[in-house]
């Protein structure tokens, strides 16, 4: 084989390689706003490992679809601080806890974040949040009168999912893109976990880990 086609061949096998990563391994991506900082800042751009993106654990910088989108194209990035299953508590000026009270003088409600299979209460703090879930993500049609849920015209004192849901925050509480907005995101609209920041306009923070 001449030098030349094997040079070729090289390059189309190195851009293969380089798309397939793209594809299924890796991905970049920028971020949209100043909620995530000091960790991240607003334009720096990041390597997202796509490739164990299910294996996600509490405290995890994601990127995922904006839940609310129905086109999927808007991405955000937020840090999981409950998994399916746990319980967390919001006041009504949404401030977030996993205990009981946030202060003595704002008693918060209990929200289950939905895990695939398991029976969520419905109470008539998170009917509205149920429904919403319900409706975007699970392709039922449901709504909420008088504090209730009704799926398909029928009162349902519980509810259940087909898949696992996370509650996302920005690390700046006064930042409101996150779930405390568009509730949980679903297992489906994640697109894998921050690892690096590969561009930034500050040195000392190229290829500084994503925490």
């Amino acid at each position: 084989m001449k030098p030349i086609v094997k040079i070729a061949l090289a390059l189309v096998v190195a851009v293969l390689i380089a798309v397939l990563l793209r594809l299924f391994a890796v991905g970049t991506y920028s971020v949209p706003f100043e909620g995530m900082e000091p960790a991240l800042h607003r334009g720096e751009r990041i390597l997202v490992n796509k490739w164990n993106y299910g294996r996600i654990h509490c405290g995890d910088v994601i990127v995922f679809h904006d839940p609310s989108v129905e086109d999927g194209k808007k991405t955000l990035i937020g840090r999981v601080m409950a998994m399916p299953g746990e319980v967390i508590y919001m006041d009504h000026e949404f401030h977030f806890s996993h205990a009981v009270n946030l202060q003595d003088t704002l008693p918060a409600q209990p929200i289950m974040v939905p895990l695939k299979g398991i029976e969520v209460p419905v109470r008539p703090w998170n009917a509205t949040l149920m429904r919403n879930t319900l409706t975007l993500h699970e392709g039922q049609q449901a709504e909420v009168r008088n504090g209730k849920l009704y799926i398909d015209g029928k009162e349902t004192p519980h509810c259940n999912f087909t898949q696992n849901y996370y509650w996302v925050m920005t690390d700046n509480e006064s930042t409101l893109s996150d779930s405390r907005l568009f509730g949980f995101v679903p297992e489906d609209h994640i697109i894998g976990k921050a690892t690096r920041i590969w561009f930034t306009t500050q040195l000392s923070r190229l290829w500084k880990k994503v925490e």
